[in-house]
């Protein structure tokens, strides 16, 4: 009896099966069922097709267990009902009408399913006049619970999955902060003064060939040979922005001399000399590797959300579907102005994806979760076609002026028009560094602060919001609030801006700014972005980057050779 009264309620569909007699008088071959228990210890079935027809019928538990002695079901009770409730749930149910005359529907029906290989059938009888409607309110009933139970469950499991989310950002914020004090203090470098210099690697003398490896025609590995010069010059370079990266900042002292196979086949590094590096330089070297796989891994998830394809990592797609994708990658990625990136940049890339596969998969092994072989990126046939568009961007950036320096001319910059910057996806005031970089828009253009160095010593009390009689806003930005703050001699006129979106900009800036000890006390206006905040505080206690401000003023400043252009760039 208790399992019974523990069988959990079934709402589901079943198959009719319709005899040729019966076609004209029902007028559809699928049925809704419902199995309850009741109240008077019995299951309690129903099953109607929603147009005219009904049919009932209740089962004690003498029933039921006679139906099990007649098929023969050796399990015990509780272990026969839970079969006949995976039964009854699955897609198999079947809903047979029995013989009838021609002038009424079926008088009954009988409901089969399979359980523990065996066909069983419950016998129903059909139901007239307002008990037939009773029963078809009941089951309208019972589907609409079990709609709104599963609702619910639905909305608890996405608040379940909105809570680990939250949780597992939070740990993974940890984890990274941890990571940025363990690199710090790896290249010791002081963050009060952080143009210390770090102590240059001492290298050998660079030997008179370097070996590097090949491959010949029938498909064998070889090492060949090549000349190189003993004075060999390893230079660093770095763009602000994170759109460029030389092979040697991305990829450390071994790693800048990077040699093709013959005929194209791959991409392979190539170096027979081990410098002599002191502890500190190795450090540093390691967080440069690391810097540029942060550095290819967020071109690659911008790639593909922008291809309109999942944001899932690297390491993660399957080999072969990772093989075409990067495949694709290297014949489309570009700059986010739109632009080629330099071949080194092509270059770094490949190299970082090498590195974080490799290490990937070796994780793998040492955890047991993968017995194959190792990835390389570099060697494997099956990232051949990788190799091959690699290298083929590497060509076409070359021959079209993807590797010419940035001009340092000032005239030969020309700004973004007001438009593009406004209507820029990256330029919008959902996120901070969209929020940031149009308050830097409007500072420039609408309260007239001229050069990247203003930008920098700018500060919030300058700032200050008065309301209209009409209930509009104004903004009012004047350096003499920040007289101490700036030591000049002389200040502009104050400036007025009432536009509403320029108001929506600072008003939402400020209050996503973190708070200070004092309201009076002047503050750098530009602060550091969170890249992805938790609460309302959207930014750190900490001054921008002088070389973004000077980016974002060359995009947004005005035009080169007016009277308001910038004089710290000539």
């Amino acid at each position: 009896m208790e399992a019974l009264s523990s069988f959990k309620p079934i709402c589901n569909r079943a198959q009719g099966q319709i005899d040729p007699l019966l076609a004209a008088h029902c007028s559809s071959t699928a049925f809704l069922f419902s199995i309850n228990p009741s109240r008077y210890e019995d299951l309690h079935v129903v099953v109607s097709d929603f147009h005219s027809n009904t049919w009932r019928a209740s089962f004690d538990y003498d029933y039921l267990e006679n139906l099990r002695n007649e098929l023969g079901i050796r399990d015990s009770f509780p272990v026969y009902m839970q079969n006949l409730h995976d039964g009854f749930s699955s897609n198999q149910v079947k809903f047979e009408l029995s013989a009838a005359a021609p002038s009424r529907a079926a008088a009954s029906g009988r409901l089969k399913t399979r359980i523990s290989l065996r066909e069983i059938s419950l016998e129903l009888e059909l139901s007239e006049g307002r008990c037939a409607s009773d029963n078809m309110s009941t089951l309208i009933w019972e589907f609409f619970e079990t709609l709104s139970a599963a609702q619910s469950r639905v909305f608890h499991l996405e608040a379940a999955l909105a809570e680990g989310k939250i949780k597992t950002l939070k740990v993974l914020d940890t984890v990274e902060c941890i990571r940025a004090k363990q690199r710090a203090m790896a290249i010791n470098v002081s963050p009060l003064n952080p143009s210390r210099k770090q102590p240059k690697p001492v290298l050998q003398a660079a030997p008179s060939t370097v070996k590097f490896p090949s491959n010949s025609s029938d498909g064998s590995f070889y090492l060949g040979e090549a000349p190189c010069s003993p004075d060999l010059k390893l230079e660093e370079t770095y763009c602000a922005g994170g759109d460029e990266m030389s092979a040697s900042a991305a990829n450390g002292i071994h790693d800048q001399l990077f040699e093709a196979m013959p005929n194209n086949q791959g991409l392979l590094p190539s170096l027979d000399m081990q410098p002599h590096i002191n502890a500190d330089a190795d450090r540093e070297e390691k967080n440069r590797s690391l810097c540029s796989d942060l550095w290819a891994k967020r071109h690659f998830l911008e790639w593909r959300k922008e291809q309109g394809l999942p944001s899932s990592n690297l390491e993660d797609l399957p080999l072969p579907e990772l093989a075409d994708c990067l495949t694709k990658f290297f014949r489309m990625v570009k700059k986010r102005n739109g632009s080629l990136f330099p071949s080194e940049s092509l270059r770094a890339m490949f190299r970082a994806f090498c590195r974080i596969l490799r290490s990937h998969y070796r994780k793998l092994q040492l955890q047991g979760r993968y017995d194959g072989p190792g990835v390389d990126l570099s060697r494997d046939s099956l990232f051949e076609r990788a190799r091959l568009a690699c290298l083929e961007a590497m060509k076409y950036s070359k021959s079209h002026g993807g590797n010419v320096k940035r001009r340092k001319n000032p005239d030969e910059w020309i700004p973004a028009p007001e438009e593009d910057i406004l209507c820029h996806p990256a330029n919008q005031v959902t996120d901070p560094y969209g929020l940031l970089k149009r308050l830097c828009f409007y500072v420039i253009r609408k309260f007239h602060v001229h050069g990247h160095m203003e930008l920098y010593y700018t500060t919030d009390v300058e700032f200050k919001r008065f309301g209209n009689g009409d209930g509009t806003a104004t903004w009012e930005y004047d350096e003499k609030r920040a007289a101490n703050h700036k030591r000049k001699s002389s200040f502009r006129e104050p400036v007025s801006c009432s536009e509403s979106d320029v108001v929506l900009c600072l008003d939402k800036y400020f209050f996503h700014a973190p708070p200070k000890a004092s309201a009076s006390e002047p503050r750098q206006l530009f602060l550091a972005p969170i890249g992805k905040p938790e609460s309302n505080v959207w930014y750190r206690n900490q001054i921008m980057n002088l070389k973004t401000l000077r980016g974002w003023y060359r995009y947004m400043g005005p035009m080169p050779g007016r009277a308001d252009s910038d004089p710290h760039l000539r």
